[in-house]
């Protein structure tokens, strides 16, 4: 069992906060999660389209060789693919390239980079289809298209078209931050609506305990009346309760009764007993023995120091019954100053 046990409002607080944390955090991993996911797909599409226009618009096949024309409608491949922020390489089906744009054809684009391609070239060759691939070039994580140039069910090269996904790697971390910071003033908030539902909801509660701590047991019937006029489960534990003061009222008031009677009862015949005694001793003078006279005085004596401790008996339990239906005045004391006071 744990040293430590929490309140019902710590608990409350605890569970709400807990539960609203957990929700934030799953939508607010749903919508960085969808929206990587949406820039994604927008730069594939961009990559697919490019990649179609490259094809149909710049190049053309002649005698199974591929070439390609470096303007259309007045713009160069170069000025579109800088235009659309995009990379694009040209090559062969054996992996020769015949066309390099962007940063594969910057002088930092090595040797061991092109050859990291070339498996994937052989495999859109092969498959007959595109397909889409990160990959790093130049230190940095790319997305790049890989693209077949179909002719006649043949594959006759490939296009391969990249992007930099630094934008969703930025995005990515951004998104990071500002959960982070959102969570965090989301748990501030739901600490203090937690702490001001908690609070209500046990209102009713604390209401009925400084109500039942006012009662006195032994002066009324101490019944609570339900603030809520429809059926709830305060409402409920107030009905309990009354059952139960009931019962304990009666049973206080059946032992007061009682006590009083019992006293009354008592003291009757104990006064006659002790009346009798004094007239037994005073007839003791009419004994001539004396010893016989002495022995009887001794146990007349000890019958009415007896009789006397039962008669302070009863008169106390007496006074204790009647103290009851007396009014109580508490006085708060300080000890300090009676001590002060007293010395």
């Amino acid at each position: 069992m744990s040293k430590y046990k929490l309140t019902a409002l710590q608990q409350i607080t605890i569970n709400f906060v807990t539960g609203v944390f957990l929700v934030l955090a799953i939508v607010f991993a749903t919508i960085t999660a969808l929206s990587s996911t949406l820039l994604e797909n927008k730069i594939k599409t961009d990559l697919f389209r490019e990649a179609e226009e490259i094809v149909t618009q710049y190049m053309r096949l002649e005698d199974d060789r591929i070439t390609y024309f470096t303007e259309d409608n007045g713009q160069t491949l170069e000025q579109d693919l800088t235009t659309d922020q995009l990379s694009a390489m040209v090559t062969t089906q054996e992996g020769e390239s015949i066309g390099k744009f962007g940063f594969f054809a910057a002088p930092e684009f090595s040797e061991n980079e092109k050859q990291a391609l070339s498996p994937n070239i052989e495999s859109a060759c092969s498959g007959n289809t595109y397909f889409y691939a990160r990959q790093s070039l130049q230190k940095e994580n790319a997305l790049l298209l890989y693209y077949p140039i179909l002719a006649e069910g043949r594959c006759r090269g490939v296009v391969i078209i990249a992007s930099n996904t630094q934008l969703i790697d930025d995005m990515s971390r951004i998104n990071l931050i500002a959960i982070s910071f959102a969570l965090g003033i989301a748990l501030i908030l739901a600490l203090f609506i937690a702490r001001l539902t908690a609070k209500k909801i046990l209102h009713p509660l604390t209401s009925l305990t400084t109500t039942i701590k006012q009662i006195d047991l032994s002066r009324s019937q101490a019944e609570v009346v339900s603030p809520y006029a429809k059926e709830d489960e305060i409402t409920s534990l107030i009905s309990s309760y009354n059952a139960l003061a009931k019962k304990v009222a009666t049973i206080v008031a059946q032992e007061k009764e009682f006590a009083s009677k019992a006293s009354h009862e008592l003291k009757t015949p104990l006064a006659r007993v002790t009346t009798t005694l004094d007239i037994l001793s005073l007839d003791l003078e009419s004994i001539t023995d004396s010893s016989v006279r002495i022995m009887l005085q001794e146990k007349i004596s000890a019958a009415q120091q007896e009789l006397k401790g039962i008669g302070d008996t009863i008169s106390l339990l007496l006074q204790a019954t009647r103290a009851k239906n007396l009014p109580q005045n508490h006085e708060r004391i300080k000890i300090s100053q009676l001590i002060a006071h007293e010395i």
